[in-house]
Formats: C-alpha cells, structure tokens, sequence
C-alpha cells in the first residue's frame, strides 16, 4: 500500500496551523508515524515555505510554526539561554 505524501503534507501543515509551535514528536503521534518521517515532512513544509523553524530547542528538537503562530512564541522564551531570556523580555517590553 503507497503512502500519499500529499496528504500527509497537507495534514502535518494543518495540524502545524492549529497547534503549533510544536515539536516533531507531536506531529508524529498525530499523523501516526515515527518521528524521523515526521521530520522530512517538517523539512519539505520548510523549503517550500510553509512552516517555519526555530532556533530554540527544547530536549534537542526545535520548534515549528506558521505565520500566524509567531505571537504563541514567546511562551517560549523560558528555553532560551539566560542572555537571550532577558533580550527576548527586553524586545518584548519594548
């Protein structure tokens, strides 16, 4: 039986839309996969500009969001390093 990666796409784009940020873990347990197909799907999402990836990571794994998720970020910032936390505060203040 062939997968339809279209459909997996689309569904880890809209799963992405309504929950993100989230980690790859959370879209392979939605989508019923492991976490490396999850990945690549992620990465696709990426290069076609989809989703967006952060430079914050929490247990080793960065987050993914869409543009209308950029605002839910800053619930974040607690996984910041200490000098990044207290920029992030100050932007955020500003």
């Amino acid at each position: 039986m062939a997968v339809d990666l279209s459909d997996k796409r689309e569904k880890v784009l809209e799963i992405a839309k309504f929950k993100g940020p989230l980690l790859p873990v959370q879209i392979a347990k939605d989508i019923g996969t492991n976490i490396m197909f999850a990945g690549a799907l992620l990465s696709e999402l990426i290069s076609n500009g989809k989703v967006k990836i952060t430079s914050v990571k929490i247990g080793g794994s960065p987050l993914y969001y869409t543009d209308n998720q950029i605002e839910k970020l800053q619930d974040f910032i607690k996984h910041l390093n200490e000098k990044d936390q207290q920029t992030a505060l100050l932007l955020k203040e500003k």
